[in-house]
């Protein structure tokens, strides 16, 4: 009988021990983040510290990583893409869930967004810099500029533009024309910044034209968001512009129009040297503001047309839409 006690004692110890160490392990997928209080903008939460942890919050994400990847199969199995990475990361407390992390694409017209990044920074110290003026030359290469998903709206050969104007145009309308505007002024030691002081490769360093993750592209929406690159003033000033997009055939198909989404795509097409086939890349990324509780979502596929990925995108795009709602509830 005495046995039986102690035996049952020992039983009731280990028990509390693994209770607690399960407790303690499970605090270790909810990041500690400290936002500024107080800010009033509106698209921006500047970061003060973070806690920050390899794949946090990857056990109460798994139910959204298996929605993923299957869809992901789904799309792939029936013919509609060949491939695609998914990247959600929570802004409320930092979690991230991403599904083929390590597949690189062509980044194509998401770089417009370092290029706008390069151009606030330069506004921090010159404010003035936003209401110069920009005439776009004339360029044997401009012919090239021409893009398989054409803006509504775009600079004209000749013509004089703002800074401000081109970086509207760039951003809202994916404007080629507009980017080679601001380009063919801006210094390129201006734009390596941004990505050396982000940790991200160099476009012009990579002999491959699919140099970029999702989630290494994802760090330009993060950094905004927090305000960690770019002071409060020009951060608010870039999400403002990336609420403007006129792509309405991406993440936007997945979330209630009367969500705001400040977000780019990015569209390439290139023939394969071996087979002679176009492969095309279409991209989607940004943060969505959801009231309770923002995100971004960032979503990379590569296929045969634009018709049959965009679908794709507005589908993985409710899948993280709804969970995150779901989290909340």
């Amino acid at each position: 009988m005495f046995l039986l006690v102690i035996f049952l004692l020992i039983g009731v110890i280990i028990g509390a021990f693994f209770t607690r160490v399960k407790s303690n392990i499970s605090q270790l997928f909810v990041p500690q983040f400290e936002h500024q209080n107080g800010y009033s903008g509106l698209l921006t939460n500047p970061l003060l510290d973070c806690d920050s942890y390899e794949n946090t919050g990857i056990v109460k994400l798994i139910p959204l990583k298996t929605e993923i990847e299957s869809i992901r199969k789904s799309a792939i199995d029936s013919g509609n893409i060949t491939e695609m990475s998914v990247y959600y990361r929570d802004l409320g407390n930092g979690s991230w869930v991403g599904v083929n992390l390590d597949k690189k694409f062509a980044p194509a017209s998401l770089l417009k967004v370092p290029v706008m990044i390069a151009y606030l920074k330069k506004v921090e110290k010159d404010p003035t810099l936003l209401q110069q003026t920009i005439t776009i030359k004339d360029d044997p290469g401009i012919p090239q500029l021409i893009q398989e998903i054409p803006p509504a709206h775009f600079a004209k050969v000749g013509e004089t533009y703002t800074v401000d104007e081109l970086i509207n145009l760039m951003i809202t309308y994916s404007d080629n024309i507009a980017k080679y505007g601001l380009t063919q002024e801006l210094e390129q030691s201006s734009l390596d910044e941004v990505f050396v002081d982000l940790g991200l490769v160099l476009p012009q360093t990579s002999i491959e034209d699919n140099f970029m993750t999702v989630r290494e592209y994802s760090t330009f929406f993060r950094v905004l968001y927090n305000a960690t690159y770019l002071n409060r003033e020009m951060s608010e000033k870039a999400l403002g512009y990336l609420t403007t997009s006129d792509f309405d055939n991406g993440l936007r198909t997945g979330i209630p129009s009367n969500t705001i989404i400040a977000n780019k795509f990015g569209e390439r097409s290139l023939e394969d040297e071996k087979t002679g086939e176009v492969i095309h890349q279409l991209h989607d990324c940004g943060v969505v503001y959801l009231p309770s509780n923002p995100y971004i979502a960032c979503v990379m596929t590569r296929g045969a047309s634009f018709e049959k990925m965009t679908p794709i995108i507005g589908k993985i795009s409710k899948a993280i839409y709804e969970h995150t709602i779901e989290s909340k509830d």
